[in-house]
């Protein structure tokens, strides 16, 4: 219950602080004026790192005694929020700023004593001295390395909330007090944020934000992989701070190798790279969210595997994300998601290969997850409840969404796709040939819709927040699953999601407007699974 707890009041107080915070921000000087380096065009106010630093930790004191490590913890984030506030209003300069973070640091790491004993491919402990100094770094390099990802509207929070959520459920499957608490403090504060900050931004975090943020993220890896869970492979770090450490990392290395200062900024970021590229800035958050979530999704599945194997599918993915930028740049490709070319009309059966695949696939869709609901394994009397009341919502809930229907009757259609697929696959590490061969057929349906659709120019590939939404709850639904009942899942469960989750959003799409048949369908699906339980 706490855990539920501190992650409402977090996201409820940073709800309520930031709005007023905006308000005060042109008497504070608070404002992010656009340049050349920059991509907003109108003054921002930059002043949401003091929701999120005021609602984690309000929400945390909730539950925790302020003991050595908290106490740490809240003397750095509050000394971190206050010098990025004035960073934010003067630009003090690296020097300061590195000051201050050293500040921060130092207490947790020598008072603490929170130190990277245990380092990938290393058997033996570090002795303090190798260890301290090794921390101190690795902490100061998370919070520049999430202060420097936050340059597009919902990124830098997005992608916290990915790596957040895994190092929740792994540190509360450890049976650690702390660490989930303070993990769902700060989730449910960017949650709050995030509100007011995706794409087009009417709120920036600033440095008193992302600072706050990357300590979180910081303290929390080690805590986790050095104290919670020493069980855990430490180089499971890697994949569950995900994409900003190796971003950085190249960055620097660019800056270092063209004989720039190292820590001027530039437009060499991953994001900014997407953007000469031609992609928009959703579409560029939703690669960048994509590649995160897949090295958070595989952190947490394979959280105690070898070191080596961890860090060479780090490896393996940040390379092949860099590796594919450097040869889109040299081939000046634009990836412009939107304007895909209209097929010609005149060779088209437009039954056949427009209206055909989408009615398949509206029907198709029931279809299988009917199918998975009666092959599925007996649940329990908790979860059938739980899909009990999605159902009455999905038949009977409409009048009470007002406004917010459209919304509401869309996030309905993904819970209950994923309520039957999880429910399905509780117990299975092999998914069955019929299983496989549907997800398959469902995906070319996908396929065969979206390049035939006539609307597609304007709305299929068209980024929009529910392609986030399906992102993160992919990853979030995954490793939840995994924190509330730790079974081995089939390895392709994403794939699966990700087809049934694209499809749901396609088609209310092309019924924009009109009676939606997925709403009823999946319902039935739902009460499929549910009835045994019951």
């Amino acid at each position: 219950m706490e855990h539920l707890v501190t992650l409402a009041v977090a996201a409820a107080i940073s709800l309520a602080v930031n709005p007023i915070m905006a308000r005060l921000a042109p008497q504070l000087g608070l404002v992010d004026v656009p340049d050349a380096r920059k991509v907003h065009v109108r003054p921002i106010p930059r002043v949401g790192g003091w929701g999120i630093a005021i609602g984690a930790l309000v929400a945390l004191l909730l539950w925790l005694p302020v003991d050595r490590f908290i106490g740490c913890y809240l003397f750095g984030a509050v000394v971190l929020m206050l010098s990025g506030a004035w960073d934010d209003r003067h630009e003090i300069g690296h020097y300061a700023k590195f000051s201050a973070q050293l500040l921060a640091v130092a207490p947790m790491v020598f008072w603490a004593d929170l130190q990277v004993v245990q380092f990938p491919m290393i058997a033996e402990p570090l002795p303090s001295l190798l260890a301290a100094p090794f921390t101190v770094f690795a902490l100061i390099g998370m919070i520049n390395a999430t202060n420097h990802s936050d340059g597009l509207d919902g990124l830098a929070g997005g992608e916290a909330v990915l790596s957040l959520t895994a190092i929740a459920a792994l540190g509360w499957l450890a049976g650690d007090a702390a660490v989930p608490i303070v993990a769902l403090a700060a989730t449910g504060a960017i949650a709050g944020f995030l509100r007011h900050n995706n794409h087009p931004a009417a709120l920036f975090m600033g440095d008193s934000g992302s600072q706050f943020i990357g300590f979180t993220l910081g303290v929390l890896a080690v805590a986790l992989t050095q104290r919670a869970d020493p069980s855990l492979s430490p180089g499971v770090v890697l994949l569950l701070l995900g994409l900003p450490i190796a971003d950085i990392l190249v960055v620097f290395a660019k800056r270092a190798t063209s004989g720039m200062n190292w820590f001027r900024a530039t437009r060499n970021h991953v994001h900014h790279r997407l953007l000469d590229l031609g992609l928009d800035q959703r579409l560029a958050v939703t690669t960048i969210y994509g590649v995160h979530a897949l090295l958070v999704i595989v952190g947490v599945f394979f959280s105690r595997a070898d070191d080596a194997l961890l860090i060479g599918a780090y490896l393996a993915v940040v390379g092949l994300l860099f590796l594919s930028l450097w040869l889109a740049e040299r081939r000046s490709h634009r990836a412009d998601g939107v304007a895909v070319r209209a097929p010609r009309a005149s060779h088209q059966k437009p039954f056949v290969t427009v209206a055909l695949p989408r009615r398949l696939l509206t029907f198709a869709i029931p279809a299988y997850l009917f199918a998975l609901a009666l092959t599925a394994p007996p649940i329990s009397s908790e979860y059938a409840m739980a899909g009990a009341a999605l159902a009455a919502l999905m038949l009977v809930g409409g009048p009470l969404f007002g406004s917010s229907r459209a919304l509401m009757n869309r996030a309905l259609l993904y819970l209950a796709a994923t309520y039957v697929t999880y429910g399905a696959l509780q117990q299975t590490s092999a998914i069955p040939a019929w299983q496989t061969g549907s997800i398959m057929g469902l995906a070319l349906l996908l396929v065969m819709t979206i390049i035939f659709s006539p609307r597609r120019r304007y709305f299929e590939f068209h980024p929009t927040g529910f392609d986030l939404i399906a992102l993160t709850s992919v990853a979030a639904g995954l490793i939840l699953f995994v924190a509330l009942q730790p079974t081995v899942l089939a390895p392709s469960l994403p794939l699966m999601l990700i087809v049934l989750y694209y499809g749901i959003e396609l088609i209310s799409i092309e019924r924009r407007g009109r009676r939606n048949p997925l709403k009823p369908l999946l319902a039935l699906a739902l009460l499929a699974m549910v009835f045994p339980g019951l």
